[in-house]
């Protein structure tokens, strides 16, 4: 098997894998399995660099991609409430959605519903509570759950719960189209080829930028990204503190 017979069962395979589990990102419904799909999607990206002799650009692509997406799953690990997805796939499942994982829990189209008065319940959620029901004769939580809810209720859900947005079917056919046409455009434009080889190493060339000329900038940069998740931590978790505490309890317990 000759050498260039070789090179393009590597790319081809190491092509496969991005596109595959970049797909796979789009459609699990699990926040953790989403970014280390994303971070197989980075990886084989850094083996196709390595594979056409960049191996300045595989190794950037390792370190800050590959890396910072590993830090984004701890922080969605630590974080979230539902990392994993099974929360979202027993919604899925109790609602009978249709479509491919998060593809079909996408944010509702039209206008909300008009609120309904207190008290009120839809009849036909309370018919189909009444028929949910399990083996032994008791009600199913989640059902009963899903089945009650009104249908501004409901409309609220979605929108809270949404994983995508109701035009991401559009966007993946303007994507798919959009891919196609950079194909063509790749194949029919005559690259020029040039047959002198680079006479330094453009990774010590950058190294001494980024230490020498551009060290400030650098490092400010790094600062910048320290600050904002830092920032982006506590603000979350002042929101979820004022979430959790209603107005009602602060005023009782702020009263002598």
């Amino acid at each position: 098997m000759s050498s260039g017979l070789i090179e393009w069962l590597i790319f081809l395979s190491l092509a496969m894998i991005a596109i595959v589990t970049a797909a796979g990102m789009i459609i699990t419904m699990s926040m953790y399995r989403a970014g280390l799909a994303l971070m197989a999607s980075f990886v084989a990206l850094a083996g196709l660099f390595i594979l056409l002799n960049a191996d300045l650009l595989a190794a950037i692509q390792v370190m800050m991609n590959v890396g910072g997406m590993l830090v984004m799953v701890l922080f969605m690990v630590m974080m979230m409430m539902d990392p994993g997805g099974e929360m979202m796939w027993g919604m899925k499942r109790d609602m009978h959605m249709r479509g491919p994982g998060a593809l079909s829990m996408h944010m509702p189209s039209g206008p909300p519903p008009p609120e309904e008065q207190e008290g009120q319940l839809d009849a036909g959620a309370m018919s189909d509570m009444d028929v949910q029901e399990t083996e032994v004769g008791g009600h199913d939580m989640s059902d009963m759950e899903m089945g009650s809810m009104t249908p501004r209720q409901n409309y609220t859900m979605m929108v809270d719960m949404a994983m995508s947005t109701a035009q991401l079917p559009w966007a993946i056919v303007l994507g798919v189209v959009s891919a196609l046409l950079l194909v063509i455009l790749l194949i029919l434009t005559p690259w020029p080829l040039a047959g002198i080889a680079p006479t330094q190493d453009a990774s010590r060339v950058v190294g001494e930028l980024l230490l020498s000329r551009y060290m400030i900038a650098f490092e400010g940069a790094a600062l910048l990204i320290l600050a904002g998740i830092a920032g982006a931590v506590l603000l979350a978790k002042r929101e979820r503190s004022r979430v959790q505490t209603p107005p009602e309890t602060k005023q009782r317990g702020e009263q002598p």
